[in-house]
């Protein structure tokens, strides 16, 4: 767990505080952005909550995703001190049961409607993903060449025909063909290996980062662009927010998760006989 909070809390945390400081003393920052200190401090903890504008996302908006991350990490961690093959049936019998509430009732606690969604099915179906590379059991790469091409084609149909919008089925019209491409992917990795490019590396890295950054970078583009043609707009986005990104990996993130780890994480009993 300090692996885990050490890795992902230190950037979004200082990230939340520098959007709400900016958002409230730099006047037209963000115009169409309103906060509060309880929405301030909910973000900051990874709670699920209404913002101001009764909508589930916190400060950094992509931050929704981790509410899902820190509870399956707690609901994980949990799970490990079971018996090693009883954890990912334990793990997800957990699940499915959270899932089954949700589905029978509503509340108004945005908390309860979170940790209930049918969204933590595609947890699930990475934990046995995880499961399947440990013990050696995924598909040939055959299977896993088809697996991949009927997740792009699944995506692609879908999009043509309904646009982004899951319609409250994202576990399946998402979360079934993401799972596809993962699997394709893992069995071309277990079988063949993956090309070896030190700029797909970074992208790695920096990957949280750019995941953390790319709504704000996203946002000046389309400001500086609005009136560009949508392909310009969209090639540039994606080149500012790997930039940003990087950047923000380099000079934020990376320093901020080696002190934090250096001041909280303790190595485990074999990391200690290693070294």
């Amino acid at each position: 767990m300090i692996d885990r909070l050490t890795r992902v809390a230190p950037p979004y945390v200082l990230l939340t505080i520098a959007i709400y400081l900016i958002a409230n003393y730099v006047p037209g920052a963000f115009p169409n952005m309103r906060t509060s200190l309880s929405h301030l401090i909910l973000s900051a903890l990874f709670i699920p909550h209404l913002d101001p504008y009764g909508k589930a996302f916190p400060l950094v908006v992509p931050g929704w995703t981790l509410t899902y991350e820190i509870f399956f990490y707690i609901v994980f961690s949990v799970g490990l001190f079971l018996p090693v093959g009883r954890r990912a049936w334990v793990c997800t019998a957990a699940f499915s049961v959270l899932v089954a509430i949700g589905l029978l009732t509503h509340s108004d606690i945005e908390a309860v409607n979170t940790y209930t969604n049918p969204l933590l099915m595609e947890f699930v179906a990475g934990l046995w993903l995880g499961v399947a590379w440990n013990s050696r059991k995924l598909p040939s790469k055959q299977w896993g060449g088809i697996a991949f091409v009927a997740g792009i084609a699944a995506f692609t149909a879908w999009e043509m025909l309904y646009g982004t919008q899951p319609i409250g089925l994202r576990a399946l019209v998402w979360g079934v063909p993401a799972t596809l491409i993962v699997v394709g992917l893992l069995t071309i990795e277990q079988s063949m290996g993956l090309v070896r490019s030190r700029f797909l590396l970074l992208l790695g890295n920096a990957s949280y980062s750019i995941y953390l950054v790319n709504v704000f970078v996203v946002a000046a583009t389309w400001r500086v662009m609005r009136h560009a043609p949508v392909w310009a707009f969209f090639v540039t986005a994606i080149g500012a927010s790997i930039v940003g990104g990087v950047i923000f990996w380099r000079v934020v993130e990376r320093p901020l998760t080696r002190l934090a780890r250096h001041q909280f994480h303790r190595p485990t009993v074999m990391q200690a006989v290693r070294t």
